[in-house]
């Protein structure tokens, strides 16, 4: 069977030339005043303008010391203002025991725990520009790691483990994010093999549905070579057994339908 790819372009003219030309950055150039804006505000802010007490802070956070902390802001006051969540059942900077002698011991950005004292969010930020960067060590090493100790020194059950940080959408700001149902996923291993997770933060406590879409495909690759779903046979998997896949049984619960 012969594949053929096709190559699309445009070729604007002198006026829509200077357009493009006027509009390229612009997006990146108010960002980045805007967050040094916000950098200077917070940088002067009286005392009385600081995190609530009711905010349990283990270590601190008296200014901004980083991209990392605009992110922190932003998803304290999401979940407060618009979610519902209680500002006193919130932890910031939570330190945990490394195991080794002279190594920092490694600390937990935000916990949102429910009102039986349980972490419902175990919360890792990162700055926009270092989100992608070893994301999959960070979520591996801050939050799969760090939950294990918390539920075996603590005696707790985490819910949610959560690998966050902020994007620009057109004149908005959005969550970017990772969110894994770590009472299904309890091993970094057993949750890369899927990747099963979804994107939106729910209202107060509240359970989520995984991103299914993410889901299928991760899994789409493995089923259709089992079934032979290559060449001019293409189809579309309109829906998985989710037991017998992550089981790793055979494909038998299937079912699949023609584009």
């Amino acid at each position: 069977m012969i594949q053929c790819a096709y190559k699309v372009g445009i070729a604007p003219n002198n006026k829509q030339l200077t357009l493009f030309r006027k509009a390229a950055g612009i997006a990146r150039f108010a960002y980045n005043w805007g967050l040094d804006d916000k950098k200077h505000r917070y940088q002067n802010l009286e005392g009385d303008e600081k995190y609530t007490n009711a905010i349990k802070q283990h270590r601190e956070i008296n200014k901004i010391t980083g991209d990392e902390e605009i992110v922190r802001a932003y998803i304290l006051t999401r979940l407060v203002n618009e979610l519902g969540y209680n500002p006193e059942n919130i932890e910031l900077e939570k330190k945990y025991p490394s195991g080794r002698p002279k190594v920092t011991n490694p600390r937990i950005d935000i916990i949102v725990k429910d009102d039986k004292g349980n972490p419902f969010f175990f919360i890792e930020l990162k700055s926009p520009n270092d989100y992608e960067k070893n994301k999959d060590q960070n979520i591996d090493d801050q939050l799969f790691s760090l939950s294990g100790i918390e539920q075996s020194k603590y005696g707790t059950k985490v819910k949610y483990l959560v690998y966050y940080t902020i994007e620009i959408i057109g004149n908005s700001i959005k969550d970017k994010c990772i969110i894994i149902d770590y009472e299904e996923f309890s091993s970094f291993d057993y949750w890369k093999e899927v990747r099963n997770f979804t994107n939106e933060l729910p209202e107060k406590y509240n359970s989520i549905t995984p991103n299914q879409y993410k889901f299928f495909e991760t899994c789409y690759l493995d089923v259709a070579k089992e079934l032979n779903l290559f060449g001019s046979s293409l189809q579309a998997i309109c829906w998985i057994c989710y037991k017998d896949l992550k089981q790793k049984n055979t494909y038998k619960e299937v079912e699949i339908a023609p584009f």
